[in-house]
């Protein structure tokens, strides 16, 4: 990882350390809805395509939003690019492409997805209270779902901030957090095995605006 890119990720860990229990949108805040039949067919990146209910891959804001857009046929839209067409819609499956998720890190996203779907996650605790994801995260599913290797991690925290899945965002990023304790700048650039240094106003921003991290 490149000093740059944790240095950012560094700045959005900042919502752990205070509550924003009150502006933050979760899983757990909505009713949870009867399936219609219809589906969606998410597509990564490398083309491999994923077939799963609406209503689970509407948790995903991103997805809700293009979903929601007719299509006009100019094969325009956002950078994760637009539904199939109107065919695939009234035959009541749209194709999604996912351009920058990789099939094994969409497919973990989708089992998250399917999980909470019927089961939303309770909102983690900010700041979190613990080092500990037993003290974080209440369902044995979420615990085992970061117990992952760091670039597998990165991956789902780029995934879920890239399709809008916040409960997901909050989850990975507060495994994160517990992995941050007590660690020094230069800890953490073992530990994350970050290539090149923080330079001197990316430190004492890190330090100034992050304190928090030495009270996990």
């Amino acid at each position: 990882f490149s000093s740059h890119w944790v240095f950012t990720w560094f700045c959005r860990l900042r919502c752990f350390a205070a509550d924003q229990s009150n502006n933050r949108h979760t899983m757990a805040d909505k009713q949870t809805p009867n399936l219609s039949g219809e589906k969606v067919t998410l597509v990564s990146k490398s083309g491999g395509k994923f077939e799963l209910a609406k209503e689970i891959a509407e948790q995903a804001q991103l997805i809700r939003n293009i979903i929601a857009v007719p299509n006009d046929g100019d094969g325009g839209g956002s950078g994760s690019g637009s539904g199939s067409g109107s065919d695939d819609a009234a035959a009541g499956n749209v194709e999604v492409p996912v351009r920058v998720v990789e099939d094994d890190i969409l497919a973990k996203v989708i089992s998250f997805m399917t999980h909470h779907f019927d089961n939303p996650m309770q909102e983690i605790e900010k700041p979190i209270p613990s080092d500990k994801m037993e003290d974080i995260a209440s369902d044995p599913f979420d615990r085992v779902f970061v117990d992952v290797g760091q670039e597998t991690l990165f991956n789902l925290i780029s995934a879920a901030n890239f399709l809008d899945i916040p409960p997901l965002l909050d989850l990975t990023c507060a495994k994160v957090a517990t992995m941050l304790k007590g660690k020094t700048p230069e800890q953490v650039k073992e530990a994350f095995n970050i290539e090149g240094a923080f330079t001197p106003e990316e430190e004492a921003k890190v330090n100034g605006e992050n304190p928090w991290l030495e009270e996990l």
